[in-house]
């Protein structure tokens, strides 16, 4: 039967269908292998999900300087960081003096304090600071600041609903009998995501598909519940216009809260939810979730495992005395020195999206499918959601 979108989350007017997906038998078996590319919560959290609700403290550091605008936990790391001494206290190997220390770490009174907070205190026009007419750009060095960072003022209620994590819920609300519940075994995510004026990550697109049938479940542009920078089109593929547009036809989620209660209606704890690079995802929809397949992640392990085994096997043919490529065995030099041939060239800086962990790359390599060839216009998350599925589906049936 084919799928009908919910009048409620239609898709967006010009999203088009996503690839022509082969359907995935469910089955008790898959489902285990499925499970066991879970990983632990102590992994995840290293990639980056949270997986407890924020404390209090945790609520506080994330208050934004009101002059930088980098968050109060940005500026502690950075603090911890910076601790050393402004200048040597040991020259040549001989030690100075107390009073000679002292002198040193004295800062003089005649000299103004640093300044610790760096920032433009003009506006933007023109593309232009009003404050010292510097173009717009990340190479325009503030031009004023202050001694201090001062956080902005919150009242605490709105720390917990700008930031505070929810974890998925057991119970699902009612729904009305012509829209039941359909909590799905499986489900693959992709969300999309603009800069807040605060310099906040924002969702303001979410798209849902069943990893097995790949029904769409929820594709929908989302308005951001905060001011906005930017919509970082080049990479979100989301524009102004396709918000309004969402909301003049009532297509259109009103906010972050708003787009993870039309996901829980599909998920629960015991759900599977696959991503490439999830944790960006989640954090955006301030969603703790146990049961997650990252892709990303899936295929680092994979990487790490494999190079672990090439290297075990190089070993033993060398301690065999079988190694065939002289190229790679130790040249003495002088006596002194080990090298291996030739030096080696310096990695370069791979664009953004096309390293060996991307989903583009991924997606070439496992599935020769071209995604994301889009250019300026950007992403589009229906069709990494089903590529992300395809991916983690390719991997399960490799291992077989």
């Amino acid at each position: 039967m084919p799928y009908t979108p919910s009048p409620r989350f239609p898709q967006p007017a010009r999203s088009q269908e996503p690839p022509t997906s082969t359907p995935i038998t469910h089955s008790s078996t898959y489902m285990n292998k499925l499970r066991y590319l879970i990983q632990p919560a102590s992994v995840m959290q290293k990639h980056g999900y949270v997986m407890q609700q924020l404390t209090e403290i945790e609520l506080q550091q994330k208050r934004r300087c009101i002059g930088c605008g980098k968050t109060m936990s940005q500026l502690e790391r950075a603090k911890t960081r910076s601790i050393k001494p402004k200048k040597e206290l040991e020259t040549n190997n001989s030690l100075i003096s107390l009073s000679e220390a002292h002198e040193i770490l004295t800062p003089d009174p005649a000299e103004p304090p640093p300044l610790q907070c760096k920032f433009h205190p003009g506006q933007v026009l023109n593309k232009k600071w009003t404050c010292c007419g510097q173009q717009i750009s990340p190479s325009a060095k503030p031009c004023g600041g202050s001694p201090d960072h001062i956080p902005r003022s919150h009242d605490p209620l709105e720390l917990v609903n700008l930031y505070q994590f929810h974890h998925t819920p057991v119970f699902q609300a009612p729904l009305p009998k012509s829209r039941p519940a359909q909590i799905r075994a499986a489900v693959a995510i992709d969300c999309e995501m603009g800069t807040a004026v605060s310099g906040d990550s924002e969702l303001i697109r979410i798209t849902v598909i069943d990893y097995f049938t790949s029904a769409i479940l929820l594709n929908s542009f989302v308005e951001p519940d905060v001011p906005m920078s930017h919509l970082n089109t080049k990479y979100s593929g989301v524009t102004w216009a396709d918000i309004r547009n969402a909301k003049r036809h009532r297509r259109c989620l009103m906010g972050t809260r708003a787009a993870r209660r039309a996901l829980w209606q599909f998920v629960d704890p015991q759900t599977v939810v696959i991503g490439h690079g999830a944790s960006s995802d989640l954090r955006a929809l301030r969603w703790i979730h146990e049961a997650v397949v990252d892709s990303a992640s899936v295929e680092a392990s994979r990487m790490k495992k494999k190079e672990e085994e090439e290297t075990a096997a190089k070993k033993k043919q060398q301690e065999d005395g079988l190694a065939e490529d002289s190229e790679h065995l130790p040249i003495l030099i002088s006596g002194m020195t080990l090298v291996t041939g030739a030096p080696a060239e310096p990695k370069k800086k791979k664009p953004k999206g096309t390293g060996d962990l991307a989903l583009k790359t991924l997606a070439k390599k496992y599935l020769n499918r071209d995604i994301q060839t889009s250019g300026q216009l950007g992403h589009d998350s229906l069709e990494d959601a089903v590529a992300a599925r395809d991916v983690v589906h390719w991997i399960i049936s490799d291992s077989e």
